[in-house]
Formats: structure tokens, sequence, C-alpha cells
């Protein structure tokens, strides 16, 4: 971690989000939190000369606290964006960029929160993360710790979001799951590559914001526990909206549950089939590069076996003219068709024969083959290279050169050369390693100079590869960051007795894509069983809640001296049991209707005050009215 002085970039951007999808949610968003200003006004402090004094001061210090003295997080797993080369960088953590905003929330209101936290947001995200969902997050952020310092409901749950550090615990479980979907709509790409950026942009970014509002949330206890009249206003405990129903009191209780369960079993099967798809798909590329591995050096056996008996042939010694060895060269061409060409050289590297000749002028335009010809010369071998592919080549070339000695003791070369592409002997090897074309993947095959002798794609034959491999054992890993920056999962094997390699990798969002491809159907069933669950249970608590009404109801009319009305009902629950304290009364009334008197409506409000305690509501007795 470094720290840093300012957070000012003159190269500052916002990465806007992509495609109308992207644009739609973004005027979704801003139009969700403007409702959210319209309906939460009436929590606002009023202006008095103090409290203008503060939004001046506050207003002030936001731009400050967000642009000075922060804290460089290291990058960790962040991808960079995809489409972009830049490299990434760790999220920056502004020590104080949250103190203004969590002050305004209890001294000013859930707007001002609001606004000064959007403000906080819009240089955060102009000069560090660059989303322009990041805004509209931090002005949901600052309206919601306003709301919960504001409330004045009474009940337990509703008094504990007002203390600070509680409230910030539910902002800092919000925020990554509000970040994660506005980093998946500024990025391209498909669903899963997007999806793969936004988790791996989410620890540093959460980690920044944590810190951030850790902050000012000591700053908001402190001035909450030191002056509450002057954070908290001076009102009157409400009835919190729990308590104005009891169906909605039940529903608000047991539907988060419910969904916290849902989304916990989503995350769980989620996580567990892009393992279990990581694994399968690791299966398979571990055959085809197992399989393509083994296959190369019997590939270049054939080869060296091949020149060599050519070059021990004593007809290639009985004369050195062109046109009495090329039926020499042809035969051995087309007798296992390994190679392209033939070259026969003196020990003056001058031609003696060749096969194709008309391919004979290309011959020592490449280092590598002067060298190999001079090093022959002097008596080595045996020598094989890789070469870069001709144009219009979809793979590497290989060439093969033995020394040859005359009976006379000259010295002179045989070079053999062939293209991958174009060998019966290697085409299997790439066919096999295409395979992997479908799922997404790709197989490469490398020399001993890490050269890409083949891949898919015929530009990046000849180039060399840039990762770090093991030419002696395989090598697995299934978080690995490609060159262009995203995420794969990556299979390397040895070539038995060569220093080659196959590298083969899928993009981690194949796993991802397979994963949603089957998660998918489950999510829109789940979603379907808890709207038919929420149906049934609002449906079973209606026809509870109805008795009650109804009980209630009577309760009023019995503490009135009303007992005309008689409540039937065929419930042997508490309810029922409820209904019967009004039969009672009715029966007291018709017993001793003159004898009561006065006295009658002494009698009657015991009855009403056990419905009252029954069914914990308000009712009024005719004794005790105006007193």
């Amino acid at each position: 971690m470094n720290f840093i002085g300012s957070l000012f970039d003159p190269r500052g951007y916002f990465d806007y989000p992509r495609g109308a999808l992207g644009w739609v949610a973004w005027v979704a968003f801003f139009a969700f939190n403007l409702w959210l200003v319209r309906r939460w006004l009436h929590y606002q402090h009023g202006l008095t000369r103090f409290r203008q004094v503060i939004l001046v001061s506050l207003l002030i210090l936001t731009p400050l606290t967000a642009l000075f003295l922060g804290l460089q997080i290291p990058v960790g797993s962040a991808l960079p964006m995809p489409g972009k080369t830049a490299v990434p960088t760790g999220a920056v953590l502004m020590f104080f960029a949250a103190v203004p905003w969590c002050l305004a929330a209890g001294l000013l209101g859930p707007v001002w929160s609001g606004i000064l936290a959007a403000i906080s947001g819009v240089i955060i995200a102009f000069f560090d993360s660059h989303n322009f969902f990041v805004p509209l997050v931090y002005l949901l952020i600052g309206l919601l710790f306003g709301w919960f310092m504001r409330q004045n409901f009474r009940t337990l749950t509703y008094r504990l979001l007002r203390v600070p550090f509680i409230a910030g615990i539910l902002l800092i479980l919000s925020y990554p799951v509000l970040l994660l979907f506005g980093a998946m709509l500024v990025t391209g790409d498909s669903l899963t590559v997007r999806f793969d950026y936004a988790l791996s942009i989410l620890p540093g970014h959460t980690f920044a914001f944590i810190g951030q509002i850790a902050m000012g949330l000591v700053f908001a206890q402190v001035i909450a526990l030191v002056v509450p009249q002057v954070w908290q206003g001076r009102r009157e405990s409400e009835p919190s909206p729990t308590e104005a129903s009891l169906e909605a009191g039940l529903v608000y209780k047991l539907v988060p549950l419910v969904g916290l369960f849902a989304f916990l079993m989503l995350l769980a099967v989620g996580f567990s089939m892009v393992n279990s798809n990581v694994q399968r798909l690791a299966g398979q590329m571990r055959n085809v590069a197992t399989s393509s591995a083994s296959s190369v050096p019997f590939s270049l056996e054939t080869g060296q076996n091949l020149i060599g008996q050519l070059a021990v042939d004593e007809r290639l010694f009985a004369s050195d003219d062109p046109e009495e060895l090329k039926p020499l060269l042809v035969e051995y061409l087309y007798r296992v068709p390994f190679f392209t060409q033939f070259i026969y050289l003196d020990q003056n590297q001058k031609l003696i024969a060749g096969y194709p000749s008309e391919d004979l002028d290309h011959l020592f335009i490449r280092n590598e083959e002067k060298e190999a010809i001079d090093l022959a010369l002097r008596g080595i071998g045996f020598q094989s290279y890789s070469l870069a592919p001709e144009p219009g080549e979809r793979a590497a070339r290989l060439v093969f050169v033995v020394s040859v000695q005359t009976p006379s003791g000259e010295n002179r070369v045989i070079l053999g050369r062939t293209a991958l592409d174009q060998n019966p002997f290697f085409i299997p090897v790439l066919d096999n390693l295409d395979t992997l074309n479908s799922l997404g993947g790709t197989g490469m095959l490398l020399d001993e100079r890490n050269m890409v002798l083949y891949h898919p794609d015929p530009d990046i034959v000849g180039t060399f590869y840039t990762g770090e491999i093991d030419l002696q054992e395989p090598l697995y890993d299934a978080r690995h960051t490609s060159p262009n920056g995203t995420r794969e999962i990556l299979y390397v094997q040895p070539v038995p007795g060569r220093s080659w390699v196959i590298v083969t990798s899928i993009p981690m969002a194949k796993a991802q894509q397979l994963t949603l491809e089957t998660a998918l159907p489950l999510f829109f069933m789940l979603m379907l069983l808890l709207v038919v669950m929420y149906g049934g249970l609002r449906l079973a608590v209606r026809s509870v809640t109805r008795s009650i009404s109804a009980l209630a109801g009577e309760a009023q009319l019995i503490s009135a001296g009303d007992l005309t009305h008689s409540l039937k009902t065929e419930r042997v629950d508490e309810v029922g049991q409820s209904a019967a304290y009004q039969a009672a009364a009715i029966k007291v009334d018709a017993f001793f209707p003159q004898a009561l008197g006065d006295h009658r409506n002494g009698l009657l409000c015991p009855c009403a005050g056990l419905l009252k305690a029954s069914l914990m509501i308000s009712v009024e007795c005719p004794q005790t009215k105006g007193k």
C-alpha cells in the first residue's frame, strides 16, 4: 500500500454504460434515487442559521476530503477492463471522504447526505474507479444512511438502525452488490466476461469503501452520543410499519429471511457448479494436451530416421549429377510423406541437387539455416530447428540438417524442410489441439525458445509466448490471467524427450457461461416458487387477520354497549377462543337485562378488556369515556 497526497489526475475520465441496456439501467437507478429524495424530504432538519453554517462547511469539506490524503490499495487479482490494454490499478482509499456525508445524515437529513455522498462519488469515480454508476451508488448509500439516522420508529429494529455503526454495517454489505451490477454495465464483451471482471475488482474497491465509511461512522457516532438533541432532533416516536398491520409485520419479517436463504442457496449452487465445470473443462484440456504431447516425439523421430537413411544411402555418392540424384531425392520425399523439400550441398555450400528445384531460392534466407549448415560442415551429425511460417502457411516449419561424409572424406550437408500443417504426422496433433476451439479455448505448440509453432490464429504463429511455463512438469492453473487481461484455465504439458510444450487454455468465462446456462432455469424456477410462496403466505396471514379484524370491531361495539351484533366463527384456535368473550358479554346482557341497570357497562367493559388483551387493540368503555 502506498500513501497518496492527492487523487487529482488531469487524465481522469468516466467509463459510461455500454449499450441501450446499460443506459436504461442508469436512468432507472437515477430515477429511483430521485423518488427516494421526494419520499424522504420530510425527514430533513429545518435549515436554521446554525444548520446553514453546517451545510456550507460540509459542502466545502466534501471535495477536499475526496481529493486529498489517501492510500493506494494493491491491485491483487483485479483484471483490466475487457477491451482495454491499460494495466489495472488498485482502488484508492481516501481517509476522510465519507466524513462530510456521514455527518450530514444526522445533522441535516437524508437528502443533503445523499447529495454530499454523490459529490464525493463523482470525484472518486472520475479520478479512480471511472465507473459512471459509482456516483449513483454513493447517492443511494447517502440517502439510506440519512434515512436510517432520521427515521423515528419505536420498534427495536428501527432503534438499532439509528446507531451509526449498525447502519454502516448494512451499507457495507449492500455496496458490493451495487458495485457488481454497475461494473458489469460499463464493460463490453459477453455477460460471463463482464461478470468475471466485476468480481475481480470487488475486493479492492470494497476494502476502500470500508476504510472510507469507517472513518465517517466514527465521527457520526461521536456526535450522536455527545449531542443527541442536535443529531436526532426532538421528535416523538412513531409506530413502525410492522406495527400498523399484523399482516405487514409477518410479511416484513418472513420475506427477508426467505430471500436471504434463496440468495445464499443460489450463491452456493453457483460456486459449486462453476468449480464442477472448471474441473470438467480442465479434464478435457488435460486429455488433449497429453495425447498431443505423446504424439510429437514419434513424429520428430520419423523425420530424423528418414533423413538419416538418406544420408547413408550409397546412391547419394554414386554421382554428383543433379539429374541422376533427383530420382533419389524424390523417392525419399514420397516413400514416407514427411518432408516437402530436400537440399544437398557440398563442403563449399554449393548446391549439388535438390527437389523441388523451384523452391531452392528460398533456402538460405533464414539465419538459423546458415548457422546449422556451418555446424554440420564442422562435423555436427544431426540438428533440427523450427522456423516461422512462410506467408500463407498456418503453422511453423521444421528444418532437419544432417552431416554427410563421402567415401573420399568430404563433408557434405543434407537439409530437409517440412511445414507442420502439411505434414501427415503432425496434422493429427494440430487437429487434436483444434478440438478446444469449440469450447472457446486454444491449443498451442511451443518449441524450446517458446516460439509458437501452432496456434488457431495464424497471426500468432511465429511469435513468442510471454507466459511463465515449466518445461519439466505439467502445469495447471485454474485462475491464470492471459496476456489480454482475461482470466483463463491453463494446462501445460511438456513433450516427452524434447524441450517443447503443449499449452492449452480455455477462458474462465466458458465455465461461467455453462454455469449460467444451467443455473438460469433453476433461478427462474426458484423465483417462481418464491412468488407462489409469497402469495400463499399473504393469503394464509390474511385469513387470520380478517377474523382478528372482525373481533376487533366487535370489541369496539361491546365497549360502546352495543350487543346487537353477533360474531359467528367456526374457528377453535386462539381466534375462536377470543370470540367466546363476545358471546359471554351477550349472555350477560340477555340474562340481566333490567337488573344490571347502571352497572351494565361495568360488567361489559371487562369482556371488552379481555378482547383488548387478546387482540392487542385499544377500546374505550362508556364509564371511562370523558374521564
